[in-house]
């Protein structure tokens, strides 16, 4: 019942965050079917949190409820007294659409929120990293926020993702190892509903818009039909789709969805939908360009893109150049040179602002990064097409289309646009890759992230196309009477459709297990079990403890239980999973500085040395678990115990006050 009770009073908040971001889009959007109701909710998790996020930059404006409500509050009078007119008739007219919608919205919020009810731990692959910078946010009130795996520094990681979603925790006050599995159905179920707007757009078709919609948060790709019809397996793990060549990460969104981190790239899903909506709607409308408050919002989707996943900023800046530049070859050829010189204004503009908008941000970020390699060894040719085969179809069928319509609309070139984009995605890390930390580190895996964040853009963006490419060819067919490309078309298309679609269903079956056993949305719940007496710890630790003092814990490996404290409090901790930060800051002696020093904390016996430490890290709470034990002994913070006061003690779990800091 309390489950429900979060997941109702959840939604209610999405509903007021879609009506109010419907609001402020509607008359930018006419052109959707829906006037941009589907994107509504990502509106509103991007323009409020903007606001919170740059008062504080600004007026250090604490991040707290009552700030965040009264933005709330403020954006709802704007709604009010400038943007009511015309509104409730909107929403009548628009009405059915707003139903489908809101249905297939509660449909994915549901179906993800039952499979997160089987498996609602959160642990495994990101999970605790994605909760530890959540917590930190949570508990935090001020940008930059401090980096919970290194105390005393401000994060350096794109982390506006999840800023957007501790937001809306710091509203619902849901505790967090739920509202974490709310907030992953949530972003499911906003890409689900923001991707059937766009497909709706574009093929003005309902039928093939949900159905693009199922596709684009459900579909995998082919190596499930490779390994059971060419392989013979016949107990499929689900990863192995996402590892297709060796020494890369050939992710995609189902899959992403079924593993259930927060991580970047996911929580970038809804506002990359939401920036592909504004070039959709460039394409159908140009009038829109001459709108500075449709530029503004284009501008701050785009500069999103770069603090949630910085990657998707350089993908997509390119192509709103290229939407801009067939926008200038529309209608005519006269005054050609001087179409395209506004349609560069224009998309450096949308850019640069974009950037300025979020300048805050850059002024305390440092790039791990070290420019760009090149490449001579190429990809393996059968994973890509195991990865990308159903688009690809889909490409050749639209390319056939294309070949045989005698006059192209504008949508047909941007289609036909969006899948060459998208080839050049995918063959592109056949050439380059972005020097990054990993690259360095392990050569094997030098363009591990590269192939990653291309090809899953590339995936997102066909997509977008692939069910306009099905859509359009089947009506030529009808209208052509030509039955015979029409089966080719509806053969080859529903048998691939099947197996990526089989993907999900055997994946789920794989993950829950042979029976459905709901265990509750609470993703701290299984720590009982594997980490008897911390539980106590953290709940002792959230319930109890104000603001982000520094906890000492020991530090922890990358993809483990390592860390827990931290990871579940958003109290700092000299330093965290090392690996990561590693990969953040790139200065591994700073790194290996502070793990040597916890280390002669927990083992030493030379007080004053200790006292020192406790003092330079400003450590007000220590922790000694098994973990501890199990590495330093028995006697672990032996010298530690003679400078702090027990506080409680959960199982095996001790927490200790720091008794020196205030004299």
């Amino acid at each position: 019942m309390l489950d429900m009770y979060y997941i109702l009073l959840f939604y209610f908040l999405s509903l007021i965050y879609s009506f109010l971001g419907f609001s402020l889009i509607r008359g930018v959007f006419g052109k959707f079917p829906d006037k941009g109701y589907a994107l509504g909710r990502i509106v509103s998790l991007l323009v409020i949190s903007y606001f919170s996020w740059l008062l504080s930059n600004i007026a250090r404006l604490p991040i707290v409820t009552s700030s965040v409500l009264a933005i709330i509050v403020s954006l709802a009078v704007f709604v009010f007294f400038k943007k009511r007119d015309g509104l409730l008739v909107e929403i009548e007219n628009i009405k059915t659409t707003i139903i489908l919608e809101e249905i297939v919205f509660i449909v994915a919020f549901a179906c993800m929120l039952l499979f997160r009810g089987a498996v609602p731990q959160i642990k495994d692959i990101e999970k605790f990293m994605d909760f530890a910078i959540l917590n930190g946010l949570y508990r935090g009130q001020q940008v930059p926020p401090t980096d919970v795996w290194f105390s005393g520094l401000s994060m350096n990681y794109y982390y506006f993702g999840h800023f957007c979603l501790a937001l809306v925790n710091k509203i619902t006050q849901i505790p967090a190892a739920i509202s974490y599995n709310l907030n992953v159905a949530y972003i499911f179920a906003i890409s689900a509903i923001a991707s059937l707007s766009i497909i709706g757009a574009i093929t003005r078709n309902r039928s093939f818009s949900v159905v693009g919609a199922l596709f684009f948060v459900t579909a995998g790709n082919l190596d499930l039909m490779y390994k059971e019809l060419f392989r013979n397996v016949t107990n499929y793990f689900y990863a192995d789709a996402r590892s297709l060549i060796p020494n890369t990460i050939n992710e995609f969104p189902s899959y992403s969805f079924l593993i259930s981190d927060l991580h970047a790239h996911i929580l970038d899903i809804p506002f990359v939908l939401l920036f592909i909506a504004f070039l959709v709607l460039f394409v159908l409308d140009i009038e829109v360009l001459r709108n500075k408050y449709a530029l503004v919002l284009s501008s701050l989707s785009l500069g999103a893109l770069a603090v949630i996943n910085s990657w998707d900023y350089l993908v997509y800046a390119p192509l709103l150049f290229l939407t801009l530049s067939l926008i200038a070859f529309r209608d005519n050829m006269e005054n050609l040179a001087t179409k395209i010189r506004n349609s560069i204004f224009i998309g450096c503009l949308i850019c640069i602002v974009g950037l300025v908008l979020f300048l805050f941000y850059f002024l305390s970020f440092r790039p791990a990064s070290s420019g760009v390699g090149f490449s001579s060894i190429p990809l393996p040719v059968l994973p890509i097409f195991l990865m990308f085969g159903f688009f690809f179809a889909g490409g050749a069928f639209f390319s056939v289309y294309l070949f045989l319509k005698k006059r192209l609309t504008e949508l047909d070139i941007f289609v036909g646009l969006l899948f060459l984009y998208g080839m050049v995605l995918v063959i592109l890390p056949n050439f380059v890759f972005l020097k990054d930390i990993y690259s360095r580190l392990n050569p094997a895996f030098f363009r591990a992230n590269t192939v990653f964040k291309m090809w899953y853009q590339a995936w997102i963006i066909f997509s977008i196309a692939t069910p306009y490419a099905f859509y359009q060819i089947y009506i030529f067919s009808r209208k052509r009477n030509n039955n015979r490309l029409l089966g080719v078309v509806l053969a080859l298309g529903s048998f691939l459709g099947y197996w990526v679609l089989k993907y999900p269903v055997t994946s789920v079956r794989y993950i829950v297990g042979a029976s459905y056993d709901y265990k509750g949305l609470d993703g701290s719940a299984y720590l009982d079990k594997e980490l008897p007496g911390v539980r106590g710890v953290i709940s002792w630790l959230n319930e109890n403890v104000k603001g982000q003092p520094v906890v000492l814990e020991d530090f922890g490996k990358p993809y483990s239980l390592d860390s827990v404290i931290s990871a579940y409090t958003g109290l700092p901790t000299p330093v965290g999973w090392t690996e990561h930060e590693l990969g953040w800051r790139d200065n591994w002696p700073l790194i290996a500085g502070r793990m040597g020093d916890i280390e002669r904390m927990y083992w030493g016996i030379n007080l004053p040395e200790v006292t020192s430490l406790v003092k330079r890290y400003n450590i007000e709470y220590v922790v000694i678990t098994d973990k501890e034990r199990a590495k330093y002994g028995n006697t672990a913070g032996l010298s530690l115990r003679e400078l702090t006061e027990p506080v409680m003690k959960s199982g095996t779990a001790e927490l200790l006050k720091v008794k020196i800091l205030a004299k």
